[in-house]
């Protein structure tokens, strides 16, 4: 799944519960795009799953 600079049509809130629903073991993978790598980390850290930022 692609979400693409959610955080710029999103608050917080509802951007943490999105990812929140995709944390299953089974879901696959979720791409984020963002132009502020510490806010998606930040939420990405809240559902303990690994990760890898990208920089372009």
């Amino acid at each position: 799944m692609l979400l693409d600079d959610i955080f710029d049509k999103l608050d917080e809130a509802r951007v943490t519960q999105i990812i929140k629903l995709v944390d299953a073991e089974n879901f696959g993978q979720l791409f984020i795009s963002d132009t502020h790598a510490e806010r998606t980390e930040k939420a990405i850290k809240q559902v303990h799953q690994s990760y890898e930022i990208f920089k372009l």
